[in-house]
């Protein structure tokens, strides 16, 4: 989207908002690797991925949400494999 005659006003708003999202990212990353020290952390574009096989999803969310994030600030999601076995 482009925006004509963007005022200085606006740029320190969108300084604000990013600031205090960053932070809240900050404070997920902190509270999740204090809780599991095995995640691999990777900077994307547009998002931050950690990810982790030792670590049970419902503990993530759990921690998360006692220190008052909700589901709109965070994506997490499970991939399971399939292993086949002989008995």
């Amino acid at each position: 989207m482009k925006v004509k005659k963007v005022k200085p006003e606006a740029v320190r708003n969108l300084n604000k908002f990013l600031t205090k999202r960053l932070e809240r990212i900050a404070t997920m990353m902190e509270l999740l690797t204090e809780a599991h020290d095995d995640w691999a952390i990777t900077g994307k574009k547009d998002y931050i991925l950690l990810e982790t096989e030792t670590y049970d999803f419902n503990d993530a969310i759990k921690i998360l949400k006692e220190q008052g994030f909700d589901g709109s600030e965070f994506i997490l999601k499970v991939e399971y494999t399939r292993k086949w076995g002989v008995l």
